[in-house]
């Protein structure tokens, strides 16, 4: 399953969640936020414009199937 073409809203609700309150972040310079910042918007964009693909891959043996894990569909 691609999952990519719905990551970049994954990844731009990261990043309002910890700009809203990185405050409540201790030990964490300015420096590790840009960069954090940096990582999270460069991502996002380069899901949106599909140079970033995300797969979900689920392998199952045939014979037994454990009943803790329902795969979705």
């Amino acid at each position: 399953q691609n999952l990519g073409p719905d990551y970049d809203r994954t990844l731009l609700a990261w990043h309002d969640n910890i700009e809203a309150r990185w405050h409540e972040i201790p030990h964490y310079d300015e420096r590790f936020r840009r960069t954090w910042r940096y990582y999270l918007l460069s991502s996002a964009a380069s899901f949106r414009v599909r140079n970033l693909q995300l797969f979900q891959v689920v392998f199952r043996r045939t014979a037994r199937v454990s009943p803790r894990y329902d795969a979705q569909r």
